[in-house]
């Protein structure tokens, strides 16, 4: 009895220590899942806000957007709902921003920053543009831009400067500053139509300069008044989003980028003041690698919901055509607006855009299909505003000129600032990548034009007499309309064809051909052969464009005036020095070897010697290298 009284005691001691351990694993599964559930609940709700309230199936748009896709969505707070708020997130619709570029300098930081934006919105509601109308008038009422501050944004900024500072921009107590601080929500902001009054506010510190800056708005004269203000620029911030049912909102892979030109109806204008810096804009932000030719939505399915990570992305160039008109901007002029317009049409295939989707910001087409024409009235019946996911904006520093201008100032560098504020130097590496990063959206970047001659794809023992080089020389002819850059180059095709009888010597008009044979030309082997050499020989200014998409290791040799200088901060006189257009950008180049030489001797026996042993010397040098 005493034994099977001890083994039941025993089982009894084995059942509860397994009902203990199933206890505690319950316990911990509860933990565990409580855990997720928090977790989880906030994504959930993050989804719920924005991707559940399709008001259509997700694979049909409800409208376009200059030819970009539109879902109609629900507003969860709709007539002033409670909002989901979880204590971690705001569960309304708001927007958030990332600015980089902060000098703490409150007047002038504008200039040097650039803004990332979530969800950044249009409001057509109050726009009277019809889309119809050809007249060089800005409309009175255009679209507005505006960000929507979190219920959380208000005691964020309190809290964060403390009671001792009455804004983050205030000139006493201490200064506290955030990358992501959005600003008080206000609906009299700067909604870039700027006037004098709104100058005279205090700065946000979210102000970007739309475009790039151009120094000669620095002053003014009888006909034109200037000011780098005037192309300052901020969303309004609304407290909350509007009280409407219904907005529309882009795929989550399109990028919204509202800019200024600069002055587009330059070629050279237009690469280097508003693709260049566009393309460093996107690139700050991780934006840059495109999806646009992927534009064509009837043929592939993107889902609207993704989560980005096939890090690819689709850009909305919008140009703004509201700001004050300014010297030598696209609305200036009717003209002006038409050639800035062509240009685009004809340069916005090397970012890979699209050119039916670019408009401005009074021209923007909403349509029920895909169209060139507007039928915007129909569509704002359902909503007036039209959200994007991602945004961009700020191009002012990051042009290739900065404060300077291009090139026109006496380069002395003990007196002028055109010197001493170099702004190119070591970026040879980031214009290279901007230079494929164009040819690859043309389909032009071959293997041979990527190909760098280093010691890994060199024969350490090969020389040129078993591996000939292929020299070619492309003279580019009537290359500028300034009439004393424009010659045809006739004496130094001459000189350069007697000495070098055996060598390919060409002169051609590139303005006779289109923008993608221009780029073919200069970029692309004439021969199937890695071991090709083009020098190529231009005036400077707007025909040394073509020369940025020479192969790696190529020679630009230019011409330029020696007293054509201009100082336009000083009433656009001229200075008698040497107008060396571009040379901070083209001198900095380091995939291309970059020669001046005068205008003034250029057909004198000693200027064609000079070109003609210059030649002879980029043989060489290039010959060597591969020794």
């Amino acid at each position: 009895m005493i034994k099977q009284a001890a083994a039941t005691r025993q089982r009894r001691r084995i059942l509860r220590g397994r009902r203990n351990i199933i206890i505690i694993v319950a316990f911990i599964i509860f933990i565990f899942g409580a855990q997720t559930i928090l977790i989880s609940n906030i994504n959930i709700n993050n989804n719920n806000n924005y991707n559940n309230n399709i008001i259509s199936p997700r694979n049909t748009p409800d409208a376009y957007f200059n030819n970009y896709p539109l879902y109609l969505r629900e507003n969860k707070n709709y007539n002033n709902k409670e909002p989901t708020n979880n204590g971690l997130y705001d569960g309304t619709f708001h927007s958030t921003v990332h600015c980089v570029g902060e000098t703490h300098d409150v007047k002038t930081a504008w200039k040097h920053r650039s803004c990332n934006y979530v969800h950044l919105c249009l409001d057509f509601s109050s726009s009277s543009n019809n889309n119809n109308n050809n007249n060089n008038n800005v409309t009175n009422n255009p679209p507005e831009f505006f960000v929507v501050a979190s219920q959380f944004d208000e005691e964020f900024r309190k809290r964060f400067h403390g009671s001792s500072e009455s804004s983050p921009l205030s000139k006493g107590g201490i200064y506290h500053y955030s990358s992501s601080e959005l600003g008080s929500g206000n609906n009299n902001k700067n909604d870039g139509v700027i006037n004098d009054k709104q100058h005279e506010q205090q700065y946000s510190s979210i102000d970007v300069a739309l475009g790039g800056i151009n120094p000669r708005w620095k002053g003014s004269t009888k006909i034109q008044r200037h000011g780098f203000d005037k192309v300052r620029w901020t969303p309004k911030i609304y407290d909350k989003f509007p009280n409407v049912r219904y907005y529309y909102e882009l795929e989550n892979d399109v990028v919204m980028i509202p800019f200024h030109s600069f002055a587009a109806d330059n070629v050279g204008h237009l690469l280097w003041d508003d693709l260049l810096p566009i393309y460093n804009l996107l690139k700050i932000f991780g934006y840059e690698n495109n999806a646009n030719n992927n534009n064509n939505q009837d043929n592939i399915n993107i889902n609207i919901n993704n989560n980005d990570n096939d890090n690819k992305y689709r850009h909305l160039f919008i140009r703004v055509d509201t700001l004050s008109e300014l010297y030598a901007t696209c609305d200036l002029r009717l003209k002006k607006k038409r050639t800035c317009q062509e240009n685009f049409e004809r340069f916005l295939p090397l970012f890979g855009v699209n050119p039916e989707t670019f408009t401005t910001l009074t021209e923007i087409r909403l349509s029920k299909i895909k169209s060139s024409s507007s039928s915007s009235s129909s569509l704002l019946s359902q909503s007036s505003i039209v959200c994007s996911k991602h945004a961009v904006a700020g191009l002012g520093w990051l042009t290739d000129h900065g404060i300077r201008d291009h090139g026109w100032m006496t380069n002395n560098e003990p007196y002028s600032l055109d010197v001493a504020i170099a702004r190119n130097v070591g970026r040879g590496p980031e214009l290279y990548a901007f230079r494929n990063y164009l040819l690859r959206n043309m389909g032009l970047l071959t293997t041979t034009t990527s190909k760098t001659t280093t010691t890994s794809n060199v024969d350490k023992n090969s020389n040129y007499n078993q591996q000939p080089i292929q020299f070619r020389i492309i003279l580019s002819a009537y290359s500028s309309n300034h009439p004393d850059r424009d010659f045809g180059l006739e004496e130094q095709r001459k000189a350069l064809s007697e000495a070098f009888p055996t060598i390919d010597v060409s002169t051609v008009v590139l303005r006779e051909l289109s923008l993608r044979e221009q780029i073919e030309l200069i970029s692309q082997p004439k021969q199937q052969t890695n071991k090709e050499h083009i020098i190529f020989v231009t005036a400077c200014g707007g025909g040394s464009i073509t020369g940025f998409f020479l192969p790696k290791d190529s020679s630009m040799i230019l011409y330029y005036p020696e007293s054509g200088g201009y100082d336009f901060s000083s009433k656009f006189n001229l200075t008698g020095g040497k107008a060396m257009l571009d040379w901070d950008l083209l001198n900095n180049l380091g995939y291309i070897r970059t020669h001046w030489l005068p205008i003034g001797t250029m057909n004198e026996l000693d200027g064609l010697d000079a070109l003609v042993y210059l030649v002879r010397h980029e043989m060489d040098v290039t010959m060597n290298s591969f020794v």
